[in-house]
């Protein structure tokens, strides 16, 4: 069965398409090991690769290597620089990466360098780590800062500019201080689900996003199920272990952000309407050890728009978790 409201045709934003029409938000974030997030003047392109400048074309030609390669699963990133964080003369680079199988945080790296250093630096990242060493003098102490970044990139889609930068905006002026900085980013996936952000290190996400719920993902702290419309996922797992993990987020609660976890899938049909999906967990302190197991099953569809410049619509299934049940994790 398809969800489907003729008068929702008559919206502009893809965003407003799929929140009228009650698209679910979990489960719809790419998952990535590694991130690179380079401080670029606006405008950007819809490809931020696409031209040398400001990126230098051998930095460039090491990040598309990278993704041919498909050694690991990446993204790049720009974000806006910012009138109180930045400076003129250097650029910022944060290389956020997966620390181990099972885990809660990306590692942060922040450095600040100059410009035609770039290429080195990523080379020496993702080529020859153990020389890292050679960039202290550009690595930034500020593993113990959050970073939030709000995607407001228009050139993709108008959505994420015109929902996106007003919330950019709340957050900035009244959630920002000396332990979480507050940026405008692009586009990351997800234009229908916007205003959209990504909450570093923590590597989830949410979208939807309305000023009432800020509080409570900024402190961490409310009622979960009044979240659970809001949240995309967590992107250290494949998408149907994102549903399953805001699943158990909503039995486990706050505690559960700090628990080390690791997703797959154990069987998935042909059709990908159903799959057997396990997600291990150890608590920070590693006394608490177990898995959740369940299972995803398709059982309806809505109709979204992919993109606010698209004239069609087009149906995207929806899932749910049945079956939810916690097992010892063997050691």
């Amino acid at each position: 069965m398809t969800n489907y409201d003729p008068e929702l045709m008559k919206c502009r934003f893809c965003s407003e398409v799929s929140k009228q029409n009650g698209e679910d938000t979990l489960g719809t974030l790419y998952p990535f090991d590694s991130w690179l997030m380079f401080e670029i003047e606006q405008p950007w392109n819809v490809n931020m690769l696409a031209k040398p400048q400001p990126i230098p074309q051998a930095a460039i030609d090491l990040i598309q290597e990278i993704h041919q390669q498909q050694k690991i699963k990446f993204w790049q990133l720009a974000i806006a620089p910012d009138h109180e964080y930045s400076t003129s003369d250097n650029i910022r680079i944060f290389h956020y990466s997966r620390p181990a199988q099972l885990f809660a945080k990306y590692d942060k790296r922040e450095y600040i360098l100059p410009r035609e250093l770039i290429g080195e630096l990523i080379f020496t990242l993702y080529k020859q780590p153990q020389l890292l060493t050679n960039f202290d003098k550009y690595l930034q102490d500020t593993s113990h800062i959050r970073e939030i970044m709000v995607c407001t990139h228009g050139n993709v889609d108008v959505a994420c500019a015109r929902f996106g930068y007003p919330i950019y905006q709340e957050l900035r002026q009244n959630y920002a201080c000396s332990h979480l900085r507050i940026w405008r980013c692009s586009h990351f996936g997800g234009h229908q689900f916007a205003p959209t952000l990504i909450d570093m290190p923590y590597g989830r996400s949410w979208g939807h996003l309305t000023w009432e719920i800020l509080p409570n993902i900024i402190y961490q702290k409310g009622d979960i199920s009044q979240l659970r419309p809001f949240y995309r996922g967590f992107f250290g797992l494949p998408p149907f272990a994102q549903i399953l993990e805001g699943e158990i987020w909503l039995q486990e609660e706050w505690n559960w952000y700090e628990y080390l976890k690791f997703g797959r899938i154990l069987e998935l049909t042909e059709d990908k309407t159903e799959a057997l999906v396990e997600v291990d967990f150890v608590s920070p302190n590693q006394e608490i050890k177990g898995k959740y197991q369940g299972i995803i099953k398709q059982t309806h569809q809505v109709i979204t728009q992919h993109q606010s410049k698209d004239k069609n619509l087009f149906p995207i299934p929806q899932y749910q978790v049945f079956n939810l049940r916690c097992l010892p994790l063997k050691e």
